[in-house]
């Protein structure tokens, strides 16, 4: 699990390093001092919560601008901090996007409960992706949530590890994932230097969901980069077959 946090104030960055740490030993925490990094982190790592102290920001519009960039890049809660106590703060960052946000000083307790709160929505059973069940054709369904492919009615299991993984290729459908971010996302850091379990787990996605797993179309390879689901040319495909079938039987 990784914690991303990005404050500029070094007694606030303590007292919340500290908390997590005691409540979350096997967290990575991740530091940034201002919202620029902080974009770029997330790119990089695809926390499971972001924590952000508002002074980071310019203005409102600044705010704005980077919760929109992580909403289009990763979906993970976003937990604000304000400088002061004020109702008004909370509700605008709030209304500008925020999942959760608390006046500054925090109170320990509380805030690690909304925490708790946050990380379990993305953890567990549930999956962080933008759709739980895609439709790929007429007769193609994956549902990431009971963790199984219907492919012409016929019912295939996915293993944990596997929709994990396609999970995350999912939530980022037509980007490139790197492979060090599936790897640490899936199964964690420790198996960053293990190149074989990616490639085994990805070999096992296809034969399950590709055509033809060694001309995949649907998980594709970008050597030395990573890996892509790639979904609009399937529903082309199936649009246009429909089209075709319509105009022959007219």
């Amino acid at each position: 699990m990784e914690i991303l946090i990005i404050v500029d104030d070094e007694s606030v960055l303590k007292n919340l390093t500290t908390w997590l740490q005691e409540r979350y030993p096997q967290a990575d925490i991740i530091i940034i001092d201002n919202s620029y990094k902080g974009f770029d982190q997330v790119k990089d790592y695809n926390p499971n919560l972001v924590i952000a102290v508002t002074s980071i920001f310019n203005d409102d519009y600044d705010m704005r601008d980077f919760i929109n960039a992580v909403r289009s890049t990763w979906q993970c809660p976003l937990y604000f901090l304000v400088e002061e106590n004020s109702e008004i703060q909370r509700v605008k960052a709030i209304e500008l996007g925020a999942d959760e946000c608390m006046s500054l000083p925090l109170k320990p307790l509380e805030f690690l409960a909304r925490v708790g709160a946050l990380l379990r929505n993305v953890s567990g059973d549930s999956f962080p992706q933008k759709m739980r069940e895609i439709l790929l054709g007429e007769n193609f369904i994956i549902n990431l949530e009971s963790g199984t492919v219907v492919r012409d009615k016929n019912e295939i299991s996915l293993t944990q590890s596997e929709a994990r993984l396609l999970s995350v290729l999912i939530n980022n459908d037509g980007q490139v994932v790197k492979s060090e971010t599936l790897k640490r996302n899936v199964w964690g850091r420790e198996y960053l230097d293990n190149p074989a379990v990616l490639r085994q787990h990805i070999y096992q996605l296809r034969a399950k969901i590709e055509d033809d797993p060694h001309n995949p179309k649907i998980i594709i390879n970008h050597h030395g980069l990573g890996y892509k689901f790639v979904r609009r040319k399937l529903y082309l495909f199936f649009l246009v077959a429909a089209v075709r079938k319509s105009n022959f039987i007219n």
